[in-house]
């Protein structure tokens, strides 16, 4: 157990590590400089400002978006796996990249007066990040309302073919602990919409697209909640995890990760 705790701090130092000194080099620049890009003219304007929350904001949505899912899943799938954490690491370090473009290219709209902060209004797009919290909400309950009658041990951890190898005495911390976890999660992707889609009421072209975007965004939110549904109702009932389901969930994951990226970039493009 103590191995374990070791190995989760480690991973979220390793995490943290990366996430700092990417941030020393996307914002430690020469005077008046950014990104190496000249803002003499406009480092005093609020949209500027603006502008450096939301790029910080994003630096700490990335890291969370990688860092808390693969903590979750050492618990539960891969602690005896010492490699597992570089996998997101390395994707981590992809969306890093494509950070520090799009930043740039944010901080060259606002030098050319070209940028103005549009805030997302669309009802239906907002509450559709609602919807996949429900399960999980239907979950919490469950736990709660079946806790007398689980058995005294429960499934504690599973191999990644989805068969359990691991069993703990029954507690109702560690019951909310994992449905805490889940949330969030969950949470990060409403997060995620905001930081990452940053939209310019000057630039009409890629809104589309936007729209495009946030929907697979809210996708891949789904498949998270019908995975974390499967695994505590395998909790619930002390079976095995659904393999097909676990390999269609990553398969939905790698998918929709890839498409975002696609039309990040085609928006970029057109914006």
């Amino acid at each position: 157990m103590t191995r374990t705790v070791y190995f989760y701090f480690a991973t979220a130092a390793l995490f943290c590590c990366f996430a700092f000194c990417f941030f020393l080099l996307a914002f430690k620049s020469e005077k008046d400089q950014i990104f190496g890009i000249d803002i003499t003219d406009c480092k005093d304007s609020s949209t500027f400002k603006f502008i450096c929350k939301k790029l910080i904001h994003r630096l700490m949505v990335i890291t969370g978006f990688y860092l808390l899912p693969t903590l979750f899943f050492i618990r539960y799938f891969s602690h005896t796996n010492k490699i597992y954490p570089l996998i997101p690491l390395l994707l981590m370090l992809s969306s890093y990249a494509l950070f520090f473009l799009d930043s740039r290219s944010k901080v060259l709209s606002v030098k050319d007066k070209m940028f103005v902060p549009e805030t997302e209004k669309s009802f239906i797009l907002s509450i559709i990040f609602v919807l996949p919290f429900i399960p999980i909400i239907f979950n919490a309950f469950a736990f709660l309302s079946s806790f007398d009658n689980l058995p005294q041990l429960i499934p504690s951890h599973w191999k990644l073919s989805g068969t359990i190898d691991s069993y703990k005495a029954k507690s109702i911390l560690q019951l909310l602990t994992m449905i805490l976890g889940e949330g969030l999660i969950l949470a990060l992707f409403p997060a995620t919409k905001d930081a990452f889609f940053i939209r310019n009421a000057k630039i009409t072209a890629g809104k589309g697209l936007h729209k495009i975007k946030i929907i697979f965004l809210n996708i891949q939110m789904w498949g998270f909640s019908i995975l974390f549904a499967e695994l505590n109702n395998c909790v619930l009932n002390s079976r095995n995890i659904n393999f097909s389901l676990f390999c269609f969930f990553l398969g939905i994951e790698i998918t929709i990760l890839i498409l975002t990226i696609i039309l990040n970039l085609l928006s970029n493009k057109k914006g």
